[in-house]
């Protein structure tokens, strides 16, 4: 155990990161603390922070391109089978700002997991959904509505249907029945006009 110098509470030592320059290895403040400290320290020194990373990436353009390659890997496999920038601005043409509610998952979306959430602008969400996930997501399917209001509805009703499913928050482990209703509305999903 060891004490956080800023929370003061006593935590496990792997709440900790490594630090040579300490007599016992340790940090001084715990993950959480030195999170805080860095997102503070980093708010105060915007443009200090900008200009290390401009010039990281002056010097390592490699690095860049790697990561802008990943980038756009991952904005493709949101829309399968379709150019990822072509599916952005058609449903942005499409669809301005439409509050929906959507089940994305992994392939097979039958098999799982499936999220079901909503949200007002689709591909921005998709695309951070994206940047956290170990796999390739794709849309499963997605229904439009009017107001917020009924999509947040909508969105509670499902989930309040399959919470035998619910891994954790808003991802699903499908079961038999839930298998089955992916399958069906998928089959019955209407052609997206481009």
């Amino acid at each position: 155990m060891k004490r956080c110098s800023k929370c003061r509470a006593n935590k496990p030592e792997s709440e900790f990161h490594k630090n040579s320059a300490q007599r016992d290895g340790l940090a001084n403040y715990c993950r959480p603390c030195f999170a805080e400290s860095n997102r503070i320290s980093k708010k105060k020194n915007i443009e200090r922070v900008r200009a290390e990373k401009r010039r990281y990436f002056a010097n390592h353009p490699e690095r860049r391109a790697a990561n802008e390659k990943a980038y756009r890997a991952r904005r493709k496999l949101l829309f399968p089978g379709e150019d990822a920038a072509r599916a952005l601005a058609r449903y942005h043409m499409n669809n301005p700002r439409q509050p929906c509610v959507y089940l994305v998952g992994v392939e097979p979306f039958d098999v799982g997991p499936v999220k079901i959430g909503h949200t007002i602008n689709l591909p921005v969400r998709l695309v951070m959904l994206q940047n956290g996930s170990p796999l390739p997501l794709a849309v499963a399917y997605v229904w439009q509505f009017d107001t917020k209001a009924l999509a947040h509805t909508h969105e509670h009703l499902l989930r309040s249907q399959f919470k035998s499913c619910r891994i954790h928050g808003e991802w699903f482990r499908p079961d038999v029945a839930m298998s089955e209703w992916i399958r069906g509305i998928i089959a019955t999903q209407p052609d997206i006009e481009t």
